[in-house]
């Protein structure tokens, strides 16, 4: 594949209204601080710094988001939710890497403003892009090479787009194809494909391949080639309830299914934020620990932690690490209970009056004191701080084929299930619902909700078992 072309479908009017909307955000604040209310102690230095980073981070985030993709569904929403996310990344690592310095904090002011501006510039940036994109004066003319109901529903997602593209027709494979008299029915490839795009004036070609049609698909391709059309082969790919993703493997079209991002780039970020945040939970919580393991102690002996083996991503064993809330042999008697286990299956385990439970344990439970120490596991890559719940090697054992896609990414300290009711909810499939949910829409900035809605879960003591 040739390395320039690579870039054919990225938008580069929305990269430089983009680029061209930060430089004038700074000019403006800077005017603002440094003119109009005469800060003499404003650094340029640093502050462009910072807008240089920020900047930079922001579009790497567009990119690996598709923002700058021209074949991504233009929903407004979506978009604003793309912009947003981009935002809010830049703003924390950039506030982040200038937090400790002395200019920083005299310039806080300044980088509030500036953050905000930026937030709309690149709002504006997004829809000014797309409006330039979607006039009809540059749009390509394209034909289609298929049926006239696959024609009517590629048009239908062409036109949510940012393609420009302006159709011509469609073509038939063969004439026994084509309805009566159908609206846009130019001819059959068969017969008229050179001579519809002779006689056409034709920017691009769209060939529906056909698996009952593979050779005739191949011959239109062939035909579209030799004419030097810029032809685009539409894949006739399983449908299945998860996301796709096209690349390439030498001269190999590559077709990946996924249930979540596969972005490298955002996984880095998101490895970053759980260091850092385990870092931090551990400075934090070292207080409440020793205060639990005195507890621990004093009320039935034993050891302080507990470790047990649980289930990671995509199968991948490890020892996750608690506080001790049961009693020594909790692990010896859970089989004489397993009688009235109240999720009904036997995928996961749930007994809200839990005989084997100690006194500190019931507390430290219902305040999450006893999941502190995952911070270690988070720091050792195990878990990450949300995911989902990390199941025993049990209940994976009487898992179904469906059950185990919640295995696809780290499980987490925290997750959509654990906010969502916790262990309010015993039915095992809703846990793999919310589990797949949070695994399609999952993003930097849904992580960040997810923490938040924590931190208010656990100051209510709401579902804790």
């Amino acid at each position: 594949m040739n390395k320039l072309n690579r870039s054919s479908m990225v938008d580069l009017r929305h990269i430089f209204c983009d680029i061209a909307g930060n430089i004038l955000a700074y000019i403006l604040c800077y005017c603002i601080f440094a003119i109009a209310l005469n800060r003499s102690n404003l650094s340029s230095e640093n502050t462009l710094a910072a807008a240089g980073v920020y900047l930079l981070i922001y579009m790497l985030v567009g990119l690996s988001g598709k923002l700058y993709d021209l074949s991504t569904f233009y929903y407004r929403d979506r978009v604003i939710k793309k912009v947003i996310s981009g935002c809010f990344v830049a703003t924390a690592l950039v506030t982040f890497v200038f937090f400790f310095s002395a200019r920083a904090q005299s310039n806080r002011d300044f980088y509030a403003i500036y953050f905000a501006l930026c937030l709309v510039v690149h709002i504006t940036a997004a829809f000014f892009s797309y409006s330039l994109n979607r006039k009809q004066n540059g749009a390509k003319k394209t034909l289609f090479v298929g049926s006239k109901q696959d024609f009517d529903l590629f048009n239908t997602y062409i036109k949510k787009t940012n393609l420009s593209v302006d159709p011509v027709g469609y073509v038939a494979f063969e004439k026994d194809d084509a309805e009566q008299s159908p609206e846009d029915y130019l001819g059959s490839a068969d017969d008229d494909l050179e001579r519809i795009i002779r006689s056409n004036v034709i920017d691009q070609v769209y060939v529906m391949r056909s698996s009952a049609r593979a050779e005739i698909s191949q011959q239109c391709v062939d035909t579209c080639v030799g004419l030097g059309m810029v032809t685009r082969l539409v894949l006739p790919l399983a449908r299945v309830d998860c996301s796709t993703h096209i690349s390439s493997v030498g001269t190999f079209p590559v077709v990946s299914y996924h249930l979540n991002c596969q972005n490298p780039f955002m996984h880095f970020m998101k490895r970053i934020i759980d260091v850092a945040g385990a870092f931090v939970g551990i400075i934090l919580s070292s207080i409440p620990l020793l205060g639990a393991a005195i507890a621990i102690k004093l009320d039935s002996g034993g050891p302080v932690f507990f470790t047990q083996t649980r289930v990671g991503q995509n199968g991948r064993r490890f020892r996750i690490v608690k506080l001790r809330t049961m009693t020594v042999d909790a692990e010896a008697r859970k089989h004489e209970l397993l009688a009235y286990n109240e999720a009904g299956c036997g995928q996961i385990f749930k007994l809200q009056d839990d005989p084997r439970i100690t006194r500190v344990g019931a507390f430290l439970r219902k305040t999450s004191i006893d999941e502190l120490p995952q911070f270690f596991n988070v720091l050792a890559g195990d878990m990450s701080l949300v995911g989902t719940r990390p199941p025993t090697e049990d209940e994976v054992s009487n898992y179904e084929c469906a059950h185990w896609r919640r295995l696809r990414i780290k499980p987490g300290i925290t997750g959509l299930w654990q906010v969502s009711g916790r262990s309010e909810i015993s039915d095992f499939e809703e846990i793999v619902k919310l589990d797949t949910q949070y695994m399609e829409q999952w993003s930097m900035l849904s992580d960040f909700k997810i923490m938040l809605r924590t931190v208010a879960v656990v100051l209510k003591r709401r579902g804790a078992c």
